[in-house]
């Protein structure tokens, strides 16, 4: 619509000698609120002093009212207040009304322009999109004619907020408010478009004003992880919807199929995977703007720390046993002699776990004995009877192959007690290296009247 902004005009009359000039102050009208049009007009008297009155025979009032004098030559100004009727604030538009300028001396007739604008064309109400970690909200209201307004009351209103303001509007004016949030409230506020209610009040006026504000969607996640305790571990992880719309969370935690079995959780996992060796665990929920999803899993390393030293154990002792390249075994059996003497039958095995040379077979005598002279299938290479020490030489084993060993021990002092046997050595090569390998040990316990191995 476009409306009068500015109203100026000189007007002369034959029958009053007098000359107008007006201009229009606010030439627009609020249908629903009685609240006049204001003009300015110059009056200047070319005749002689006289008394006047300004006043319209259809749809409008003037003030002042009544009669004003302005002396012969004299310039007056006055400012006229003019006030349509009912019926003429019933519809919009811009509107000529004659008026009349009386005097003793004739009538001085002129129109005037008027423009009357229901309330509810006369604002515009918008807001900018509200974020999720905002403070605040901005809303504008804009004056959209060309007239003044006073004392207009404002009531804002939406789930964000309620707020109330008195506002004075300059033309064309437009305000912008910016309303602080509650934020425990709005955090829990799903994104969306939300409606915006505005009531306005000039006078005893009012009219309800409908608009939008939009509370823009963001998917995001604050993540916090703790873990304490050293046998006892206990891991905590939560995520909090720091968003505004409801949004799948989801929490992972891996163990190993070991510790796995060992661990508990607050709440039972969504999906579990085995990978391997390894197993995750997974949670997935829907959680709500501010919501939260946590897990807490607690893991008791007493009983696992125990069962892994045990298996570190056997996997050194395994370890230790399949890298030997030939397994020295020695064992040992009673022999019964004529004379009663204490014997002993010695026997080595020698098995090749993979092609090995050069190989040493070395023994040493025990103790309190003396050796028979009647070996087994290989009798040694050498015998050192000051050092006591037997040696047999192989050129070469394959593997899987096994040489067997043995030679007799007596002794005709008797021997009591519990006592081990010498370790053997195996001296051979391997790729060109020079390798050992050691026997296992070997335990007697003789009785004074028997014995046992």
């Amino acid at each position: 619509m476009i409306l009068l902004v500015f109203i100026q005009g000189i007007s002369f009359a034959s029958a009053l000698n007098i000359e107008v000039e007006k201009n229009a102050v606010n030439s627009v009208v609020v249908a629903e609120a009685n609240q006049p049009a204001v003009f300015n007009f110059k009056i200047k008297n070319l005749g002689d002093t006289d008394n006047f009155e300004i006043y319209s025979l259809v749809g409008i009032d003037f003030s002042p009212r009544g009669t004003f004098q302005i002396r012969r030559t004299e310039l007056k100004e006055l400012e006229v207040k003019v006030y349509p009727d009912e019926r003429v604030r019933s519809k919009e538009g811009v509107f000529n009304f004659v008026y009349n300028i009386k005097g003793s001396a004739g009538i001085f007739e002129d129109r005037i322009s008027v423009s009357i604008v229901k309330m509810k064309s006369l604002f515009e109400i918008s807001s900018d999109n509200i974020i999720v970690d905002s403070d605040s909200a901005s809303v504008h209201i804009a004056n959209k004619e060309n007239t003044s307004l006073d004392n207009v009351n404002v009531h804002l209103s939406s789930v964000f907020f309620d707020y109330k303001i008195n506002l004075s509007f300059s033309p064309f004016e437009k305000k912008s408010l910016v309303i602080k949030l509650d934020r425990g409230k709005t955090k829990s506020i799903i994104a969306g478009t939300y409606k915006l209610l505005t009531e306005v009040k000039i006078d005893e006026a009012a009219e309800k004003f409908e608009s939008e504000i939009k509370y823009t969607e963001i998917t995001e996640f604050k993540t916090e992880a703790k873990k304490e305790g050293t046998i006892i571990i206990t891991e905590s992880i939560s995520k909090v919807n720091k968003g505004n719309v409801p949004a799948f969370a989801q929490i992972k935690i891996e163990r190993d199929a070991f510790s796995g079995m060992f661990t508990t959780f607050n709440i039972a996992p969504e999906k579990v995977e085995r990978r391997g060796l390894s197993v995750a665990y997974t949670w997935l929920a829907e959680v709500l703007p501010a919501g939260e999803l946590g897990v807490i899993a607690k893991t008791n390393y007493v009983y696992p720390m125990l069962i892994a030293i045990f298996i570190i154990v056997i996997v050194f002792l395994l370890k230790a046993y399949l890298g030997t390249n030939i397994e020295l075994k020695k064992d040992v059996s009673f022999l019964k002699t004529k004379s009663g003497d204490f014997a002993l039958k010695i026997r080595l095995h020698a098995r090749a776990r993979k092609f090995i040379e050069r190989i040493t077979i070395i023994d040493r005598l025990p103790p309190l004995v003396k050796m028979y002279e009647k070996y087994g299938a290989i009798p040694p290479e050498k015998v050192d009877e000051k050092n006591r020490r037997l040696t047999w030489n192989v050129e070469s084993l394959s593997s899987g192959e096994e040489r067997i060993f043995s030679y007799i021990v007596y002794s005709k002092i008797g021997v009591v007690g519990r006592f081990a046997l010498p370790l053997a050595t195996a001296i051979y090569e391997r790729n060109g290296k020079i390798k050992e390998a050691m026997s296992n040990q070997v335990f007697l316990f003789i009785e004074p009247h028997g014995k046992k191995e």
